[in-house]
């Protein structure tokens, strides 16, 4: 709000500074998400392997990580959007 709402350029650019930083704060956790998707692939890859022997447990913990691990990655791209948006 403050940064949007600022009409000299000089207050824009001291608000930019922590706003740039919470975007890399924000790419370094999106990057985390990604490896932990890339981990659960080898896992369903493993389980693929492996089917019809399975552990029902494990699938249903695989799915939930999956669909939590989605959720995480929409948010934190959202917020990289409003961000850029934000920092033109």
């Amino acid at each position: 709000e403050k940064h949007s709402s600022a009409g000299n350029a000089l207050v824009k650019a001291l608000l930019a500074t922590p706003l740039k930083a919470l975007q890399e704060d924000l790419r370094q956790n999106l990057r985390g998400v990604e490896s932990w998707k890339e981990v659960l692939v080898r896992e369903l890859e493993l389980l693929d392997a492996t089917w019809p022997l399975h552990d029902a447990d494990g699938v249903a913990l695989l799915a939930d990580s999956f669909a939590y691990s989605g959720r995480w990655e929409r948010e934190l791209r959202e917020r990289m959007l409003a961000l850029d948006c934000i920092l033109g």
